[in-house]
């Protein structure tokens, strides 16, 4: 079924569908933002708002539907990357997650495309910075041989633990997982082969000393 209406503002006639009613969409004569009236109005014209001065001359009925680029195929919803969400600058142009079109900073209410509400802007987490350099430089550092050191690859695996459980809790900046894992790791590496070493030391020097009692 058609509804047809006219623009209150440049008093061009209008048509669409029946299925936009009470939907928001701009004019594609003026550009003013208008509601789409119910079917209690179809079959006739909305009376003309009261002017200061002449109405403008009435434009002829278009022959398409003019609303069919604002409305089209409602656009299938995007999702959101947990992982990048809070890059999303906090400022500018909102994006409808129901059609997908630019809508201004400055528009309130209802996307003027499709007449679905606006979602708030969205701010970026609080995250705490990650250390994941200071990690890994610690892992590495704790190959270097000599004895202080030895203590760097263990401090590198207690921080790890302890920022990648913060990662996993979303208390803290997950672009640093990367640096974080490959520091514990290093660090892990370094405590295996030195407690080997220590070890392999301690054995030798006992069977030395057995070896001189006897």
């Amino acid at each position: 079924m058609t509804i047809e209406f006219r623009c209150p503002t440049c008093a061009k006639v209008l048509k669409t569908t029946d299925d936009k009613a009470g939907r928001k969409a701009a004019c594609p004569g003026c550009g003013e933002a208008l509601t789409v009236p119910g079917l209690v109005h179809a079959g006739g014209f909305e009376a003309d708002e009261p002017h200061a001065s002449s109405p403008p001359e009435p434009q002829p009925a278009t022959t398409s539907d003019p609303f069919d680029s604002a409305f089209g195929a409602p656009a299938p919803r995007r999702t959101v990357d947990p992982g990048t969400a809070w890059h999303t600058p906090p400022a500018g142009p909102v994006i409808c997650d129901a059609c997908a079109e630019t809508v201004p900073p400055e528009t309130r209410g209802s996307c003027p495309f499709c007449g679905e509400p606006l979602r708030p802007a969205r701010r970026r987490p609080l995250f705490a910075a990650h250390r994941g350099g200071l990690i890994l430089g610690l892992g590495i550092a704790g190959w270097i041989p000599a004895i202080p050191f030895w203590a760097c690859g263990i401090i590198a695996w207690v921080l790890a633990n302890y920022d990648l459980k913060e990662m996993d809790e979303g208390r803290m900046d997950p672009s640093g997982r990367g640096l974080t894992s490959t520091g514990r790791i290093i660090a892990i590496s370094s405590i295996v082969v030195y407690g080997l070493v220590i070890v392999g030391m301690i054995t030798l020097f006992v069977a030395i000393a057995v070896m001189d009692a006897n």
